[in-house]
């Protein structure tokens, strides 16, 4: 079975000197190079706005990838309308960019990081009805049978080295669908406040990305008897 990346989020948390939003937006922009080509997006916001609504939107012009900038967070986004890459077709790249924002952030523009989280959602291309075929690997016979839609979640709380994790998996499956979808939220706890540099906001997202590509499979499929 091939697991497609058909989004990922990566959201940085911290209080973020948004008051020259085109300051900002251009440094971020300078820092990628050439990928957020497409035109920069403003948003005037009155001085009472909740501080998480995005005061700067960039974009490629492709709108594989986006970053939205507020008083509050970073979000670097990647989506696919028709997902075709593997997770690791695409870390290398996505990982590079989002470390030099990392480091604008950090550096340039003075923020303490405090939480970190990461949200993707994969397909997987499977043989028949994926709710059907979640019900078969996950549930026993007979337990509330005739399903439209199946959604399981399973939450593990985890420390990887001195930060403490939630690790959300969540599996999706429609009768109309021919794909399974899976969806992974890793995230810092939020009650929980850290000062991350730039080598532990990268640390962070390499651990992320090695779940991604040698643990998920095997959870999903192996321990499931998914797998074909």
């Amino acid at each position: 079975m091939d697991f497609l990346l058909r989004s990922l989020q990566a959201s940085i948390f911290g209080l973020i000197d948004i008051r020259d939003p085109l300051d900002i937006g251009h440094r971020v922009k300078s820092a990628t190079g050439n990928l957020l080509d497409g035109e920069p997006l403003v948003l005037p916001l009155p001085s009472d706005a909740p501080s998480e609504i995005p005061r700067v939107v960039l974009m490629s012009r492709d709108e594989r990838y986006s970053c939205n900038i507020s008083g509050v967070r970073l979000d670097l986004f990647y989506r696919e309308k028709s997902p075709s890459r593997k997770w690791s077709d695409l870390c290398d790249e996505y990982l590079q960019y989002l470390s030099v924002i990392s480091q604008t952030l950090v550096t340039a523009l003075h923020t303490t990081i405090t939480r970190l989280g990461s949200v993707a959602e994969f397909e997987v291309p499977i043989e028949g009805n994926p709710s059907l075929t979640i019900r078969r690997a996950y549930f026993r016979e007979g337990i509330l049978p005739g399903e439209h839609e199946i959604r399981l979640d399973v939450l593990h709380r985890q420390s990887w080295e001195t930060i403490e994790i939630n690790r959300w998996v969540r599996l999706r499956g429609k009768q109309e669908e021919s794909t399974l979808r899976v969806l992974v939220d890793i995230n810092t706890v939020p009650e929980k406040k850290y000062n991350f540099d730039v080598d532990g906001i990268e640390s962070f997202y390499n651990y992320v990305s090695s779940f991604f590509i040698a643990d998920l499979e095997k959870i999903i499929l192996q321990g499931s008897g998914l797998e074909t």
